[in-house]
């Protein structure tokens, strides 16, 4: 699809076509051509201080205001994708990262705690919609591997051009991990990952999933299933409102008039904070776009 301020068509994984779609089946299928319309819609730079707000290092190395940036062209260390998507796990309450909990002195003073309040970013009923989607990239998408994990678990998959880098991060009330692979050719430079473990290619819904989901089993075991938010369904349908035209024919029957129809009215019901523990994360590393 040619969308205006990218330089070539946009294209999906597989050349896959959709058709009319909504922004939810849109996540869960990782439809490019759908986003790319979006981004540019809402504009790039207020993408970018989304991305900013839920956890992203500003500094991050292609982290720039461009229509591509919705692909993920910059290139985050999974810590910092962990942050981010607990500021979604926690209901839109962004907490910093921190590697030490606390800090006792040998009298037992508490001399230092790393976690913090936190500080909300995101209203409820947005994050609550986001979730949602992001849980069908587990229930439909590629992400389902996770299912067998007999849960509700978001997230989402992602691949880099030519396979030059997999993720999977994801999420339930609780914790949050992040997995991704890359890999580097003998002077450094980033290169296509070498198909194993079965796969014709490496993409974030194979290896990276299957990584994840093993990972993720034991540390699930002792935790209660907690629910997600439910859908808030934030904003209103765009419906044409029925007009009636007039017939210059007489008619012995009158004509009823139609009734338009109402324009529904959503409840937004407040949903509330869940503050996660502490970040699970991969070794830091900063895979290449």
């Amino acid at each position: 699809m040619t969308v205006p301020g990218f330089d070539k068509p946009v294209t999906n994984f597989a050349n896959y076509n959709p058709g009319v779609i909504d922004l939810v089946r849109a996540t869960a299928f990782s439809v490019n051509t759908v986003f790319a319309q979006l981004n540019v819609k809402i504009g790039p730079e207020k993408s970018r201080e989304v991305a900013i707000q839920a956890g992203i290092p500003e500094k991050t190395r292609g982290l720039d205001a461009v229509p591509s940036f919705v692909f993920g062209s910059a290139s985050p260390h999974p810590i910092d994708m962990a942050e981010a998507y607990a500021t979604i796990a926690s209901g839109g309450v962004r907490h910093q990262t921190f590697l030490v909990r606390s800090l006792v002195s040998l009298d037992g003073k508490s001399k230092y705690s790393g976690a913090g309040q936190g500080a909300r970013v995101f209203q409820p009923d947005v994050i609550a919609d986001t979730t949602y989607a992001m849980t069908q990239v587990v229930q439909l998408g590629s992400g389902k591997t996770a299912r067998s994990l007999n849960r509700p678990i978001a997230g989402k998959t992602g691949s880099s051009n030519d396979n030059k880098s997999a993720w999977f991060i994801g999420f339930t009330p609780q914790i949050v991990a992040a997995v991704a692979l890359y890999q580097e050719g003998k002077d450094g430079t980033a290169e296509s990952i070498t198909a194993f473990g079965g796969y014709s290619q490496i993409t974030g819904g194979s290896v990276p999933t299957d990584i994840w989901t093993a990972f993720m089993r034991p540390v699930f075991a002792p935790m209660p299933i907690v629910q997600f938010p439910p859908r808030a369904n934030v904003g209103f349908p765009v419906a044409p409102s029925p007009t009636s035209t007039p017939s210059s024919t007489p008619s012995p029957t009158p004509t009823p008039t139609p009734t338009p129809t109402p324009t529904p009215t959503l409840a937004v019901t407040p949903t509330p904070t869940v503050t996660p523990k502490p970040t699970v994360t991969s070794p830091s590393a900063t895979p290449t776009p």
